[in-house]
């Protein structure tokens, strides 16, 4: 069984967010909560597993998911993360500095957040591609392994 709270180390050790800390611990699951099912809907067409095999109530998945498998899940939802950043209303406004009173141009700031999501997103294809043909190596091995056994 792998947890919840397995993935959202792995998620939370690869972000710097200083409103978490501010949120109840029930408010933090349930936004985390919330980017792994994305993740996971996002996951699932590639994943050798069931990802819907999990147990909400006890925050866990009901099969062990590789280290690979964990990681794809976690930097998704940094994915998901940064794209609630990226689709927040609180980036479309000027913000003020309090250094001489500088202008940020958000669209600059905005731009920034899509190509960090686009190298992101990259990191996820690269971690998918690898995933797919470890799989595959593994099943081209067993079955290989089965032959050998079978001609014994």
């Amino acid at each position: 069984m792998t947890t919840y709270q397995e993935i959202f180390a792995l998620f939370t050790n690869k972000i710097t967010d200083y409103r978490l800390p501010s949120l109840t611990q029930d408010e933090a699951e349930f936004r985390m909560i919330n980017f792994l099912n994305s993740s996971i809907s996002r996951f699932t067409p590639y994943c050798q597993k069931d990802l819907n095999d999990k147990n909400d109530t006890l925050k866990q998945f009901n099969i062990d998911l590789s280290t690979l498998e964990k990681e794809i899940l976690a930097l998704m939802m940094v994915y998901e993360w940064t794209n609630s950043f990226v689709l927040s209303e609180e980036f479309l406004k000027q913000k003020l500095g309090t250094k001489d009173y500088q202008i940020y141009s958000p669209a600059n700031h905005l731009e920034k957040l899509i190509q960090l999501r686009s190298s992101i997103q990259n990191d996820i294809d690269d971690l998918i591609k690898l995933y797919y043909y470890t799989e595959q190596w593994c099943l081209c091995i067993g079955k290989q392994l089965k032959i050998i056994w079978t001609n014994l």
